[in-house]
């Protein structure tokens, strides 16, 4: 991963490269690569209306909603898992929990899977670490 710059760093360069110096004596003197140094200016102008792309904002945005997409997709598979034993739900709190351990070796988040199953997740960790009962392992 590329080392990450202050703010303050790329745009302390950026006005140098503006204000006329050229970029190749600008990168050596900052000791940065004159490729970091051309995107950085290529950005800046974008985010001046300079040149067509997306603002630095606008990226942004798109990183925002693509997070929250993937987010929804996982909510909406937890809700679709969870339709298909609704009935078997209906005021049994605990028999949500097989439902979240399912989800959950699917790797989707517990926590999420609890909050939409509307059961604690505290309570689901406690009934997955239960032992066994007799009863249980007889009928299962």
């Amino acid at each position: 991963m590329p080392k990450a710059y202050p703010a303050e760093f790329r745009a302390r360069a950026v006005a140098l490269v503006r204000a006329g110096k050229p970029v190749r004596e600008t990168a050596r003197e900052l000791e940065i690569s004159e490729s970091c140094l051309h995107d950085w200016v290529k950005q800046d102008r974008i985010d001046h209306g300079e040149r067509p792309g997306l603002s630095s904002t606008e990226h942004a945005d798109v990183v925002a909603a693509k997070r929250r997409i993937r987010q929804l997709e996982t909510e909406l598979e937890v809700l679709r898992e969870a339709s298909k034993v609704y009935e078997e739900l209906k005021g049994d709190p605990k028999g949500a929990f097989p439902v979240v351990a399912r989800l959950a070796d699917r790797g989707l988040p517990v926590k999420m899977a609890c909050r939409l199953l509307e059961v604690s997740h505290s309570g689901f960790y406690e009934w997955r670490s239960r032992p066994i009962s007799p009863a249980a392992a007889v009928s299962g």
